[in-house]
């Protein structure tokens, strides 16, 4: 996985290739960046994210929790192809805030 994050206004973490489990110790340092921005709003691009495992989603989710214990909104941004398809079959496309 690659990224960039942006802090102008919001908090957004624009994402490239591949979300898998081997990206945690990467993205557990983005969530703390994340949680000390003092933003009121992240938002996670995922639209040139071309595969995510269950190992991203379960990031994905981690990072639900973080934003709900810090009074921030979490929108997932422009997932497509095989991740948008990995959120309707893992069920958890109802659990987040998604945008085209």
């Amino acid at each position: 996985m690659e990224c960039d994050v942006e802090k102008l206004g919001d908090f957004t973490v624009f994402m490239r290739g591949r979300f898998t489990f081997n990206d945690t110790h990467q993205f557990t340092k983005i969530l703390d960046e994340m949680t000390d921005c003092g933003c009121n709003r992240t938002v996670i691009d995922l639209e040139k994210v071309d595969y995510i495992d269950s190992g991203g989603i379960g990031m994905l989710l981690h990072a639900r929790e973080k934003a709900e214990e810090n009074a921030m909104d979490l929108l997932l941004r422009a997932p497509t192809g095989q991740v948008e398809r990995m959120f309707k079959m893992s069920g958890f496309k109802d659990l987040f805030q998604i945008s085209a």
